[in-house]
C-alpha cells in the first residue's frame, strides 16, 4: 500500500511546484463527502457522516478561511456515488494546486495479492460494488498531482487511505473477492493524512451534544477551532489523548493547511 511517508519532527521539506499546476487557483478547492444513506443496502446506514461532513466545512470555513461555496463540492449520502466522487476529485485536482478532501462514511478492506500486507483500504461509497471497489490507490493517483491536498478520513480501517451505543464504520469484504493491482510508487510528499484510526482498526460515532457524529472528526474539529494553528504531531498527540478505542493516525508534518488564512 502506497503510504505517506512520516517525516522526523521538525523536518520541512523543500518541494518544488509542479509544472502541470502551473496557472491553476492558489487557494484550497475542497471535496466533502458524507454518507448515512446506501443505495446497495440500507442496512449499512449510519446516523453522523452528514453531520461530520457539515463541521468539518463550517471548521474551514471559520478557522481556515477556505470558500466552502465556491471552491468546494459537498456529496451527501446518495450523491456520494464512486463516479461522482472521482470526477469531484478530478475537478479539484485539474483547478486547484492545492485541495482538502474528507470523508466520513463506512470503510473496507479487500484482500489484494500485490500489498504487503495482502489488503487494499476500500472507500465504501453509496452505490459499492465489490467487483469495482473505490480503493486507496485511486485516490491517491489522482491527489498526488497537486502541490499539497489534506486527506481527512473518518471511517473504519481509515489509515492507509488515506466507523458503536456505538455505531461500527465498517463493512465486511465477502469470502472470495480478491484483487490482483499491479503495484504503483506513488509520490506523495505533498500530501497529509488524518485518519481516525488504524488500518487494523475500526472507528465510531456516537451521541455527542444531542446528535450522531464521529468520534474522531468531532474531536478533530474541537481541537481546531480552539487551536487552529496547532503542528500536526500536538495533533495527533492531543487526539490520541482524548479519543479511546481507536488510534488515530496523522501522516505529515507542519500546519493543516500550510498556506491557509488561519482566524483567531
Amino acid at each position: 500500500m502506497a503510504y505517506i511517508p512520516i517525516l522526523k519532527s521538525g523536518v520541512t521539506p523543500t518541494l518544488p511546484a509542479k509544472p502541470q499546476n502551473a496557472g491553476k487557483k492558489d487557494c484550497y478547492g475542497a471535496v466533502f463527502l458524507g454518507i448515512d444513506k446506501y443505495k446497495v443496502n440500507n442496512h449499512w446506514n449510519l446516523q453522523g457522516c452528514v453531520n461530520d461532513c457539515h463541521n468539518v466545512i463550517s471548521t474551514v470555513r471559520n478557522k481556515y478561511n477556505v470558500d466552502t461555496v465556491n471552491d468546494a463540492k459537498k456529496l451527501l449520502d446518495y450523491e456520494a456515488t464512486k463516479a461522482n466522487t472521482l470526477n469531484a476529485l478530478r475537478w479539484m485536482v485539474n483547478t486547484y494546486r492545492r485541495g482538502i478532501f474528507t470523508f466520513s462514511c463506512h470503510g473496507s478492506q479487500i484482500p489484494d495479492e500485490s500489498e504487503p500486507d495482502r489488503k487494499a483500504e476500500v472507500l465504501i461509497t453509496t452505490d459499492h460494488r465489490w467487483e469495482d471497489p473505490l480503493i486507496d490507490d485511486e485516490i491517491k493517483a489522482i491527489v498526488e498531482q497537486m502541490d499539497e491536498c489534506v486527506i481527512i478520513a473518518d471511517c473504519c480501517h481509515a489509515e492507509g487511505i488515506s466507523r458503536g451505543g456505538w455505531i461500527a464504520k465498517s463493512v465486511v469484504c465477502p469470502e472470495g473477492v480478491c484483487m490482483r493491482l499491479p503495484r504503483t510508487v506513488r509520490n506523495l510528499a505533498h500530501v497529509k493524512e488524518l485518519a481516525a484510526c488504524r488500518s487494523d482498526q475500526t472507528a465510531s460515532e456516537r451521541y455527542i451534544d444531542g446528535k450522531r457524529q464521529g468520534v474522531f472528526t468531532y474531536t478533530l474539529c474541537k481541537i481546531l477551532r480552539e487551536h487552529p494553528g496547532i503542528a500536526l504531531q500536538d495533533l495527533q498527540a492531543r487526539l490520541r489523548a482524548e479519543i479511546d478505542g481507536q488510534t488515530p493516525v496523522i501522516t505529515g508534518t507542519g500546519l493543516l493547511l500550510e498556506h491557509a488564512g488561519i482566524s483567531a
